[in-house]
């Protein structure tokens, strides 16, 4: 009789907001109370989360949707309101992995001020919120006696992006000894078209008049001043020298993303980049600022809030699948 032996492979499988791929991160912020069980043992409604600030903040579920309020009020549908999702795509992600949604990808651009910042090349634009930041941000350092800022690159179409890909690829070709060798190099340095910062409008590379190419940027005025106040006005450091591994970019101190505030603030409190940042809201956590959080919210849910003159709440898209909810409150 003849014996068979049967092998069984176990496959793991990681489940979470695909394609976000990041390295593996111990999550450290507060995550849903246990009182979010009830809601997935069909229990309504059930609190997920509730603030320890002085306003009480309370985050409820009830058939998979979101009800925000003051912990102090009754729960009563008909004082909820339906939260719209803002047109704004400062939060969208945009890497190597999460290529851009091109059929939901208007940008609202306009010319950069050459009174404002010297512009290396004429008819650069930018996201009109981002360019209203960036003045600000310019203005500010003109203040600290920083003002030899120099506008490389802005908002790129993708046959720009293309075209620039193209380049530095034939560049790495001569010296590399394989065509994927080459072309690895050149990820690393310059976003494939369609998976580019610069394609939404709201990335920029900053030099300095004294530090006018990559190689001798660092250590400028400008390039140090950028780095401890960017945050202040809605930018992050992008790829930073530390995350090459998480955002497979190489480190870039010339470039920043508009993200707006709180977010930035946030992520330069913790030390994160997006990748780090949304690979934890996407494992469930609630991300707590000093007076705002953080949380995902699936395209499928809705998100209702009974009003509060202490709190704003802001709905925006990261991905088709994945949105952002921020709650903004003061202190009383």
């Amino acid at each position: 009789m003849k014996k068979f032996l049967i092998y069984i492979v176990l496959v793991p499988v990681l489940i979470f907001c695909n394609p976000i791929t990041v390295s593996e991160i111990k999550p450290d912020l507060a995550k849903e109370s246990t009182e979010a069980g009830q809601a997935r043992s069909g229990l309504s409604p059930a609190v997920l989360y509730v603030s320890k600030n002085s306003n009480y903040l309370k985050i409820m579920t009830l058939n998979n949707n979101l009800y925000i309020t003051d912990i102090n009020q009754n729960f009563d549908l008909k004082k909820y309101s339906e939260v719209g999702v803002e047109s704004s795509k400062t939060k969208i992600l945009v890497n190597k992995d999460n290529p851009l949604d091109k059929n939901n990808m208007n940008v609202d651009l306009v010319d950069i001020d050459s009174n404002k910042i010297v512009l290396e090349k004429p008819g650069l634009k930018l996201d009109s919120s981002a360019a209203k930041a960036l003045y600000s941000m310019l203005a500010s350092a003109r203040r600290d006696g920083v003002a030899g800022f120099v506008l490389n690159s802005a908002y790129r179409s993708e046959a720009t992006q293309k075209e620039i890909f193209t380049y530095n690829l034939s560049v790495f070709t001569k010296t590399s000894k394989t065509y994927m060798e080459a072309l690895e190099k050149t990820r690393l340095l310059v976003a494939m078209p369609g998976f580019s910062e610069h394609q939404t409008g709201l990335a920029v590379d900053l030099f300095s008049v004294k530090g006018w190419h990559r190689s001798d940027f660092k250590g400028t005025k400008e390039q140090i001043w950028l780095d401890s106040n960017a945050y202040k006005y809605g930018f992050i450091l992008r790829y930073g020298s530390n995350k090459t591994e998480v955002t497979g970019a190489t480190y870039e101190p010339w470039h920043f993303r508009y993200t707006g505030i709180p977010l930035s603030t946030y992520l330069f409190s913790k030390g994160l980049c997006l990748e780090e940042f949304y690979h934890k809201i996407c494992s469930g956590n609630i991300m707590k600022g000093k007076d705002c959080l953080f949380m995902k919210v699936e395209r499928s849910q809705k998100v209702y809030w009974s009003g509060s003159t202490n709190t704003s709440i802001v709905l925006e898209p990261v991905k088709k699948d994945l949105l952002l909810l921020t709650v903004k409150y003061q202190r009383n």
